[in-house]
């Protein structure tokens, strides 16, 4: 048997006849562009625009263009002509006579030769189910983020109160009880019985020694009740501003946890909203908050600086790191802190530091209002 001549006439009818079935069985919609005008489409591209090929086979691309997308049309074709690949998928937005919505056809196109003169073949699909389920995924985002701002600020709002009531309302009480058990103890000091009674002076004595306890007892209390109101809300953060918090929380950090620390600040000469300082305030404290969980760190450097125009908060540590595992947005309160720093249209960065550990980058544009320390602040520990 001789062998098959590709080039034949016959051959060539063969492969011709083949790749017309192919492409007019193609689900998807296929189009030849030349001299400006639609040699051929296939059912697949004429049902995708909602028309027949009669009404699509030989019409200049201008004619058939959407009216608000001609000349980009125009100029991606042009573009194709000319050998140069656009640099985004191209999305056709067309109505359909029996629809309400308009449709997506996501076009491909490829220069190519045909009877001597350069066209463009391409491709048609119909994007509008997968662009749909992406905008609703993208809403789905939107609302979540808009759930997640609502939830910090009501938990903001709340450690306010919190902090607000436990210094004025139950720190009031403790120290009204205090100059009581105060006043008691003076009054059992002054009791004298008599000298022959030496159960009562043992009672007495005892009963001296249990409101010196409750004193105590009340004034550690106190403690307490200040710490907890001064994490919640820091006093310095609303009158010195953010440097001056973080200062005082550093001192706090070290003697806690035996971390040594070291704060760096330079003048920042615009600033934010009260808003914007306390979101910054505990971005801080969730990375100070992770250092001290998971860093095994003996050290930590905070600084504040501005560059670029955009407020510049660091936090690093020397401890174990990442150890080459990308952080997970739901660990380590990354999904509040990025929601934070979305909001105001900033960076958020984690990445290994170089002698280890990891470092926290977060850059705000600036504003207008100074955020950090007043003016003249320094580095400091």
């Amino acid at each position: 048997m001789s062998p098959v001549d590709p080039s034949s006439p016959a051959e060539l009818a063969n492969y011709r006849f083949l790749f017309e079935g192919l492409i007019e069985q193609s689900v998807a919609g296929i189009y030849l562009l030349q001299n400006d005008k639609l040699i051929y489409v296939n059912d697949a591209f004429a049902k995708m625009c909602g028309t027949s090929r009669e009404n699509l086979s030989g019409k200049s691309l201008a004619a058939v263009a959407p009216p608000d997308q001609r000349e980009e049309l125009l100029r991606q074709y042009a573009r194709r002509l000319r050998g140069e690949s656009p640099e985004n998928t191209f999305i056709v937005r067309i109505k359909r006579p029996d629809e309400e919505t308009l449709r997506a056809i996501e076009i491909h196109g490829r220069l190519i030769s045909y009877r001597g003169e350069p066209a463009v073949i391409g491709v048609g699909i119909d994007a509008t189910s997968r662009l749909l389920r992406h905008q609703e995924l993208e809403d789905s985002k939107a609302r979540l983020r808009e759930l997640l701002t609502y939830i910090q600020q009501i938990r903001d709002e709340e450690r306010l109160d919190i902090s607000m009531e436990l210094h004025d309302a139950v720190g009031g009480m403790l120290s009204a009880l205090r100059f009581d058990l105060i006043g008691i103890s003076k009054k059992i000091g002054k009791l004298t019985p008599l000298q022959e009674n030496r159960d009562a002076r043992v009672q007495l004595g005892e009963l001296e020694d249990t409101a010196e306890q409750a004193m105590q007892l009340v004034q550690d209390t106190i403690k307490v009740v200040r710490q907890i109101s001064e994490d919640l809300h820091p006093s310095a953060l609303p009158h010195l501003g953010i440097a001056e918090a973080i200062k005082n929380d550093l001192k706090k950090f070290e003697a806690r946890y035996g971390i040594k620390s070291e704060f760096h600040s330079t003048e920042v000469p615009l600033g934010f909203p009260d808003e914007t300082v306390r979101d910054l305030y505990r971005i801080f404290q969730e990375g100070l908050n992770n250092v001290a969980k998971h860093a095994q760190a003996t050290k930590v450097t905070v600084s504040i600086t501005h560059a670029d125009q955009r407020f510049v908060l660091g936090l690093e540590d020397d401890g174990v790191g990442m150890a080459g595992q990308e952080p997970q947005p739901g660990k380590y309160g990354l999904s509040s802190m990025r929601e934070r720093v979305r909001r105001y249209g900033g960076t958020l960065d984690i990445a290994s530091g170089p002698q280890g550990g990891i470092r926290l980058t977060v850059g705000i544009p600036l504003l207008g209002q100074n955020p950090g320390a007043p003016p003249g602040a320094a580095s400091g520990r």
